[in-house]
């Protein structure tokens, strides 16, 4: 397969930034705090409880890669029990990004980390019985490293934008066509975003 690239840069849709305000509205609280919630709401709990197809002659599954997120261990029971009514044996073992989490006797997690060999991050799924990983401090540790680590990538890049990082936003935009004006409509954007993440980061 070859890349197909073009000479010149695409065009991004032009922006009115006189429409644009960079103080807080009260749309945009509502609108931030419909993304961050981790709470579900009644559709939500209930698109769990129901899956789309039910498989009744299923009586062995493995599960041994899918990530909770935020949705609870015992909705997740449930689901299973509605998906595969007659379960005689299965060994489901999330593995949640960077954070150990438990179903029934397994742990799991997916542990982000760098390899020499393939000069890129990789991805690897350990799998544990309970009890192997109930005083696992050096692993745990390091999860919690990782996982502010990765925080903080998500910070860094917002302050590329919002400080701005000149040396870094040129480059970008010239290389997706931003123009000046869609620049600063994103940056007006992470600067609120940045803002409303430190007033509700306690709450």
């Amino acid at each position: 397969m070859k890349l197909v690239t073009t000479d010149t840069a695409p065009e991004c849709r032009i922006f009115d930034l006189s429409t644009v305000t960079p103080e807080i509205t009260e749309e945009d609280r509502d609108r931030f705090l419909a993304v961050v919630s981790t709470d579900l709401a009644d559709w939500q709990i209930k698109q769990v409880l129901t899956p789309k197809k039910v498989y009744k002659r299923r009586e062995t599954v493995l599960a041994v890669h899918w990530h909770p997120e935020f949705v609870s261990m015992d909705l997740i029971r449930k689901r299973i029990e509605a998906t595969f009514p007659n379960l005689k044996r299965g060994l489901f073992i999330p593995t949640q990004h960077n954070q150990i989490l438990s179903y029934d006797a397994h742990s799991g997690v997916e542990v982000d980390c760098y390899s020499s060999g393939f000069n890129q991050k990789v991805q690897l799924l350990l799998h544990f019985r309970n009890e192997r990983v109930k005083n696992a401090d050096v692993l745990k540790s390091m999860l919690a490293h990782t996982f502010k680590y990765r925080s903080s990538q998500l910070f860094e890049f917002m302050h590329s934008l919002s400080k701005p990082m000149l040396e870094r936003v040129e480059p970008a935009a010239g290389e997706t066509g931003a123009t000046a004006d869609l620049v600063e409509f994103v940056r007006i954007h992470v600067k609120k975003i940045e803002n409303l993440l430190d007033s509700e980061w306690r709450n």
